[in-house]
């Protein structure tokens, strides 16, 4: 024991023989050999071992064999990394964090060792005193909270949330790339930097901005206060914010959150719903005002006797009431293609004949002239009433952004595996800036049909039909000579099996 290294050396007084022994850090001793000659109790269970003979007269090579070591960093420590080794070759020795893991049980310890060299009469190095303080509950804790902050930072990066962490006098401690991302800002160094100076980079000064800067001064400083609003981005986004305070145990300020979320799409959204909303109750007032009034002259024409009118009045009723019909079936089936219950009836038909009989009743009600090229000489299998309503929807948009009496023209090519329909119109075409979005639910394109009717969902109807027989809707245009709609689906029922 340490009381046999001090009475060797003429130390061994009996007080401090006992401080040794009852020492909470772990004491060995090593000669100049490197054998460990001594060392208290405190060591051997702060390394997981029985007794002090398990180490007594072991070098740093043997006890390497025992253990594994490794540093802070993951790496082995080899023998003559150890500072015991290094204090008796009297080299200058620093504390240092190791980690013994043993190798018979598997128990691991933090430990931080330090080593101080005893020098003799002559000075000669005779002793290195090796001393091991338990940091395992240090070490856990900062590990633990390592994870928490990598956990946190991850999080903080999965969600669609922009994040903004500030001290109460407005200095930036933290943000997520999505924020950089929602004000389109570059976040380089954070150092230093206030909310003013994080948001002036990004340039959106706007005066909503002007106002959250305000609110972010006067909220800020507050412990309890919460906050919640909606920012006009100088970039055309819609961004809503919610702010926290982040308060320590004692309750003391430790910092705000702000939680930045982009709406610019749900607002949008919302704006195209009011403004859907608005079209059909225009569409649908428009054709029953007009089936009111024919009802009216009818009845009259019928009470007065003249009968011979009253066949091209009920004409127009009808065409009035069809227009209500394909209003309504079109908003049942948007319901339907959102609850997920659109289905699709599959059977054998001759598509030309289906072609024929929508353009003759287009030739009854327009001034369009027609054309017709190819014929599909197999029989499709597909639904014959959805096909028909891709086909109208095709067409009535031709006729719709055409001039009066322009001609269309309709292609039917059929191969071994597909069948193609295309409608080619020489009217408005659609601008670039509208293309990528055409076949969007609710979308029109911004030019040129301010006084064409329509609701923006046949398109996105027509699109989810055709992918739903396992085919796609393409489109080409140009400004100022017209469009090409072309759909393109499999005509076997091998091939055909979205259903």
């Amino acid at each position: 024991m340490l009381g046999n290294f001090f009475k060797r050396d003429k130390w061994g007084k009996r007080n401090i023989e006992k401080l040794f022994h009852f020492l909470n850090e772990g004491i060995v001793v090593q000669d100049k050999s490197g054998k460990i000659v001594d060392a208290n109790e405190a060591v051997v269970k702060l390394i997981g071992l029985k007794n002090t003979q398990e180490l007594i007269k072991l070098t740093s090579r043997e006890v390497i064999k025992k253990f594994k070591i490794t540093n802070e960093q993951g790496r082995l420590i080899s023998w003559n990394q150890l500072p015991g080794t290094k204090a008796i070759k009297g080299k200058r020795v620093s504390a240092v964090v190791l980690r013994f893991t043993n190798s018979k049980t598997g128990l691991n310890r933090w430990v931080d060792v330090n080593a101080s060299s005893v020098y003799n009469s002559f000075g000669k190095v005779v002793y290195a005193i090796n001393i091991f303080r338990d940091v395992t509950d240090k070490k856990q804790k900062e590990q633990d909270t390592l994870f928490t902050n990598q956990l946190l930072q991850a999080q903080g990066e999965a969600t669609t949330q922009g994040i903004l962490a500030v001290t109460q006098n407005q200095k930036v401690i933290y943000v997520n790339s999505r924020l950089s991302q929602i004000f389109d800002i570059t976040i380089n160094h954070l150092g230093g930097k206030t909310v003013k100076d994080l948001f002036y980079v990004g340039h959106i000064l706007t005066l909503d901005y002007q106002k959250f800067i305000v609110k972010a001064l006067i909220v800020g400083k507050s412990k309890t206060r919460k906050a919640k609003g909606t920012l006009n981005i100088k970039n055309g986004k819609i961004v809503t914010y919610y702010t926290v305070p982040v308060l320590g145990v004692d309750k003391s300020f430790l910092a705000r959150l702000w939680f930045f979320e982009d709406k610019t799409s749900e607002f949008k959204l919302e704006r195209q719903r009011e403004a859907f909303i608005g079209m059909v109750t225009h569409e649908l007032r428009n054709p029953l005002t007009t089936v009111r009034g024919y009802a009216e002259v009818v009845k009259n024409q019928i009470d007065k006797g003249q009968l011979s009118k009253v066949d091209s009045y009920l004409s127009r009723i009808i065409q009035q009431t069809d227009k209500v019909t394909e209003l309504v079936n079109d908003l049942l089936d948007l319901s339907q293609i959102r609850t997920g219950t659109l289905k699709l009836t599959k059977e054998d038909f001759d598509l030309d004949k289906l072609i024929n009989n929508v353009v003759e009743d287009y030739k009854r009600i327009t001034t369009n002239k027609f054309h017709k090229a190819g014929s599909a000489k197999k029989t499709i299998y597909a639904d014959r009433s959805r096909i028909r309503q891709v086909i109208v929807n095709l067409i009535s948009n031709a006729i719709k952004y055409s001039p009066a009496g322009s001609h269309i023209n309709i292609a039917v090519k059929q191969n071994k595996d597909t069948t193609s329909v295309s409608v080619k119109d020489v009217g408005f075409g659609i601008f670039e800036d509208d293309k990528q979005r055409i076949f969007e639910l609710y979308v029109r394109g911004k030019k040129n049909t301010k006084n064409t009717p329509g609701f923006g969902i046949g398109l996105f109807i027509s699109q989810i039909i055709v992918k739903g027989h396992g085919g796609k809707l393409l489109m080409e245009s140009k400004v100022g000579k017209g469009s090409t709609f072309t759909f393109i689906i499999p005509h076997n029922k091998n091939q055909n099996r979205k259903d």
